[in-house]
């Protein structure tokens, strides 16, 4: 059986793509180390939990015949971990209703989640110059 994206990205690295001028350069998992818990020096990759949800994938793309999700779907989304990392391959094929055609997207996806408690008071927080100027900062990146 192939290696899974995170044995691929421990054992190879990635590329990163610098949206200034559409290049791609090299990026380490050690980057995320300075976002990791003080004091620890370990990057979040190595602390996050890894989650293979091939069999959810399966059953919302194959099995299941629902084609839209609301929140009432999904009443608890509370992370399961501070940080984890979840990746699943590809469907064989989906399904639309009755129809059913073969899969035409991606091999396999990824993400690392980073879990953070949400401020009670998050509209004041959002309305402080200095998350607006970082908000508009992350969205010129």
């Amino acid at each position: 059986m192939s290696k899974r994206m995170i044995d691929l990205l421990f054992a190879d690295g990635a590329i990163t793509l610098d949206r200034r001028d559409d290049s791609f350069h090299p990026w380490s998992i050690d980057s995320l180390r300075e976002h990791a818990p003080s004091g620890s020096g370990k990057s979040l990759f190595h602390e996050a939990e890894t989650l293979v949800v091939d069999n959810v994938t399966k059953y919302l793309y194959e099995v299941c015949e629902q084609e839209e999700w609301g929140g009432d779907d999904y009443p608890n989304c509370a992370p399961p971990f501070p940080t984890f990392w979840m990746e699943s391959r590809a469907p064989s094929f989906m399904r639309s209703g009755k129809t059913v055609r073969p899969w035409q997207g991606h091999h396999a996806w990824g993400a690392l989640f980073i879990a953070t408690e949400i401020p009670t008071n998050l509209q004041d927080v959002l309305a402080q110059p200095d998350s607006q100027a970082r908000v508009k900062e992350e969205l010129r990146a």
